[in-house]
């Protein structure tokens, strides 16, 4: 079903990827949507993984402050998850962090701004990507709250994402960032008790909600400030 996932988008970028590709090239397709080598620079790393750990540590801490952090991780091989493959979640969070970034802030979000305003183009990518969780639910069979909550967070961070874009010039940061919350979240799912309704409300509140688009918009705005003050000085 997870393939049938990644189907579905292409049936939904397909179309996009054709209308960009007529008349150019492979090689400033790539450029286009951000992917080009030369655009992975020392920046656009420390960007990623700046935000990165700083998401991990703040949820961790979050947990922390709720009462809800242990240090259990016998789910991750345990037989009764993914026939003890818990751990390879590591692997396969690649998959949407680097597959939904290259298609909502690669080439859809190139697309959009192609024919509307930038403000617009993020507000319709942030939507779409919003969109797309749903098909968590219709194909993945996941809880449908969990998929209503994912859906709601996905336009905040979807916003945080394009912008992270578009100050680096580059989607590798927006794709790091993007695997550091699948993965921290996914382990937090096993590694904190959150059997308590209320606990759980507030930590998934501030852990989808509130911290990934403000840790993203906070330090891609000091690196911003930093480039600007390097380049004065210089």
């Amino acid at each position: 079903m997870r393939f049938t996932l990644s189907g579905v988008l292409w049936l939904i970028i397909l179309p996009t990827v054709l209308y960009l590709m007529k008349d150019t090239s492979p090689r400033d397709f790539v450029d286009l949507i951000r992917l080009n080598s030369g655009q992975i620079t020392s920046r656009t790393i420390l960007t990623g993984l700046t935000i990165s750990i700083s998401f991990f540590i703040s949820v961790v801490l979050t947990a922390i402050l709720l009462g809800v952090y242990t240090s259990d991780f016998y789910l991750l091989t345990s037989p009764d998850y993914e026939n003890g493959l818990g751990w390879f979640i590591f692997i396969f969070a690649l998959i949407p962090g680097i597959w939904e970034e290259v298609v909502f802030r690669g080439i859809i979000f190139t697309f959009l701004v192609a024919k509307c305003s930038v403000r617009k183009a993020i507000l319709f990518d942030a939507l779409l990507f919003s969109f797309f969780h749903i098909f968590n639910y219709i194909l993945l069979d996941q809880d449908l709250l969990s998929v209503l909550l994912q859906s709601i967070a996905a336009i905040p961070v979807g916003i945080s994402l394009a912008y992270l874009v578009l100050s680096r010039d580059s989607i590798l940061p927006a794709i790091m960032v993007h695997y550091s919350i699948d993965v921290t979240l996914f382990i937090c799912g096993f590694i904190f008790n959150l059997s308590n309704d209320n606990s759980a409300s507030i930590f998934a509140l501030v852990s989808l909600l509130i911290l990934p688009p403000l840790l993203i918009i906070l330090f891609t705005r000091i690196l911003e400030n930093k480039d600007l003050d390097e380049s004065t000085n210089f």
